[in-house]
């Protein structure tokens, strides 16, 4: 299992190069220090073809903060941490989800976003900030 999410980052890091990445420059990939983070840990030793400098941080907040202002590439958060990101007008995309376990994002059913339309989600609560709304979460 741990192979396998380390894998799907790998995928999604596959990208960088379109990024502006040289070669020999490591993408760095901030994590939490958690065990469910264990694989993000183990990502620069299964990483093949791309160079990779992982950053254990104490919180998700330090991580996203890390993100935000451009001391990493990449950040490995919970679903609240990117949430609470858009919220704050932050602009950051969401890259890949956890396959099992992990946290949950649950909104209303009178939301109108549907399972897994991260775009979605985005928009709307840009659209909140647009109308000076509160977009809560809990």
């Amino acid at each position: 299992m741990l192979k396998f999410i380390a894998k799907l980052l790998l995928a999604a890091l596959a990208v960088a190069p379109l990024v502006g990445h040289a070669d020999e420059s490591p993408i760095k990939l901030g994590y939490a220090k958690c065990a469910q983070c264990t694989p993000i840990a183990l990502t620069p030793e299964n990483a093949i073809g791309v160079k990779i400098d992982a950053i254990g941080f104490n919180t998700g907040n330090d991580v996203l903060t890390a993100l935000v202002s451009k001391s990493i590439d990449v950040a490995q958060v919970t679903y609240l941490h990117y949430a609470m990101a858009l919220d704050r007008g932050f602009d950051v995309v969401a890259i890949s989800g956890q396959i099992s376990g992990g946290q949950q994002v649950l909104i209303g059913n009178n939301v109108p976003v549907a399972a897994n339309d991260w775009d979605s989600l985005k928009k709307l609560i840009a659209q909140y900030k647009a109308q000076g709304k509160v977009f809560r979460i809990g």
